[in-house]
């Protein structure tokens, strides 16, 4: 394995020039969806989310909210009233109800992450890296490994190049091992193309 300590030097230089370089467009673009979100649908702009980091420390991982306020009760009256959702329900998920109008097109488009450079800018993510987990997960997660605790998480990764949410747990571990493994800055750079090209197609197929 390469020397983590080295890459994760390298990798931070390069996270604090690249955002501070994007930072005024991000401002711009973090406004609008916001305002959206104020105009569809009542509750907090931004959720702060309780996620793994490096070393295995919690962080509040900040995103767009994309779901209504009393989301949980939407669904409740949903499944209650639709018996075909309900059976189907743990199988596949969609349509959610729980999703508002622009959260849809923020997920369709993964423009509900852009706060995290937020994230980045603090040092508690970077750009590349292994996926972010939420907190819950954290024995699951070092049931198949550690070593993806051993960097920041990332906005992207392998995973998004690779089924984001489509494929199981024990595949993106897997994933992301071999990304802290094989990790260098030219692969960081090559999975930021390629990611950009994943999310230009996913918007226009929206």
């Amino acid at each position: 394995m390469k020397n983590t300590n080295i890459i994760n030097f390298l990798k931070r230089g390069f996270d604090l020039v690249f955002s501070i370089l994007l930072l005024p467009l991000v401002i711009v673009l973090v406004a609008i969806p916001g305002i959206l979100i104020c105009v569809d649908s009542r509750g907090t702009v931004i959720l702060r989310l309780d996620m793994i980091g490096k070393g295995g420390k919690l962080f509040k991982c900040v995103r767009f909210r994309t779901m209504f306020e009393n989301a949980d009760e939407i669904l409740h009256l949903y499944l209650n009233n639709n018996e075909e959702a309900r059976e189907k329900w743990h199988i596949c998920n969609d349509p959610d109800p729980r999703i508002t109008r622009v959260g849809r097109f923020l997920r369709k488009t993964s423009l509900y992450e852009l706060p995290q450079i937020f994230n980045v800018l603090s040092g508690d993510m970077s750009f590349v890296g292994p996926r972010s987990y939420i907190a819950e997960f954290k024995d699951e997660v070092l049931g198949f490994s550690d070593l993806i605790f051993l960097m920041r998480p990332g906005i992207t990764g392998p995973w998004r190049l690779s089924g984001r949410n489509k494929t199981t747990l024990e595949e993106r571990v897997k994933l992301d091992t071999s990304y802290v493994l094989n990790c260098s800055l030219w692969l960081d750079i090559v999975i930021l193309f390629k990611t950009i090209k994943v999310v230009l197609n996913e918007e226009r197929s929206y």
